[in-house]
């Protein structure tokens, strides 16, 4: 689970990094920085889907446990 989320998160901080670069140049290339910005968006939303998948994951778990433990007592 740890790659799933660092993966995301690590191109979110490349891009970020790569587009500053770019914005302190002589002359900044704002094409570049919006394709780079537009990746950090993707990347973002896609650690948040596997945050939520994570989340729903964890919540059945939860909830199978908790059926578990009712059918012991």
């Amino acid at each position: 689970m740890a790659h799933e989320v660092n993966q995301p998160l690590a191109s979110i901080i490349t891009n970020g990094e790569t587009g500053l670069r770019w914005l302190k140049r002589d002359e900044p290339n704002l094409t570049k920085v919006e394709g780079l910005l537009m990746r950090v968006v993707d990347d973002a939303r896609r650690a948040v889907g596997i945050v939520d998948g994570i989340r729903t994951m964890a919540s059945r778990v939860q909830r199978h446990i908790r059926r578990s433990s009712s059918l012991i007592s």
